[in-house]
């Protein structure tokens, strides 16, 4: 109606069990080629280290989370650069809901003195107005592709074995993704992945698919690797 901006925020910490339905709905609401699950989502953020310092907060308005921030470190890199993520759900935006979340994520940076700070989002006029409002510039965008599986008549050539992930060592998959993730464009370079932290994030995964993610094999030895998360 004409006044639910002015129905009652409150902020909060995260709740892992409690809230992961709704912070998933959110997700799904902030973009919409996410691909992940309730198990995914609780499965995730129980693997963040806590040398991430994570700091994780939802909105809530008349008992329902519209909005949330999470803040930390980038554990993955050098460890001194930092990331924040805001998310309001479409409806409840220009209320004042992300600039308080903001608030409360850009303090905790602050508070871990770290000399710089990514943020990334599903891309729109709002959202990059709300980023250069606050000071942030754009360093660089990724294109996300679509593509109807049905329609791929390609095969593989005589020379490379395809084999499922399923059949092969998670060591040597840990080997050749780490080796090719030092050359994916990224704002710093990833220079290792601790293999235990691998398995977390992508090998037990709940959306990760071992029969459907491959392994291309040439001359005997691992050459590339296929990886697929889906939600059925």
């Amino acid at each position: 109606g004409c006044c639910e901006h002015m129905a009652t925020m409150t902020i909060r910490e995260l709740d892992l069990e409690a809230d992961a339905e709704q912070v998933v709905a959110l997700g799904l609401a902030t973009n919409p080629t996410l691909v992940t699950s309730v198990a995914d989502w609780r499965h995730r953020h129980a693997a963040v280290p806590a040398r991430a310092r994570l700091l994780s907060r939802v909105a809530e308005v008349g008992g329902r989370i519209v909005g949330s921030v999470q803040a930390g470190l980038s554990f993955f890199g050098t460890g001194n650069l930092g990331f924040i993520t805001v998310l309001v759900e479409p409806d409840h935006r220009n209320h004042g809901i992300g600039g308080a979340l903001y608030r409360i994520g850009d303090e905790h940076l602050l508070s871990l003195r770290v000399p710089g700070a990514t943020s990334s989002f599903d891309e729109s006029e709002a959202g990059v107005a709300f980023a250069r409002r606050l000071g942030w510039h754009e360093v660089r965008a990724e294109i996300l592709s679509t593509l109807d599986p049905r329609d791929v008549a390609e095969q593989a050539p005589p020379s490379v074995e395809l084999v499922p992930v399923r059949d092969l060592d998670p060591h040597d998959l840990h080997r050749i993704h780490e080796e090719a993730i030092r050359d994916m464009p990224a704002v710093e370079e990833i220079k290792a992945i601790p293999y235990d932290e691998w398995l977390a994030f992508v090998w037990d995964s709940p959306v990760f698919t071992r029969d459907g993610s491959f392994s291309a094999i040439v001359d005997g030895r691992i050459a590339a690797l296929s990886l697929l998360t889906a939600n059925p």
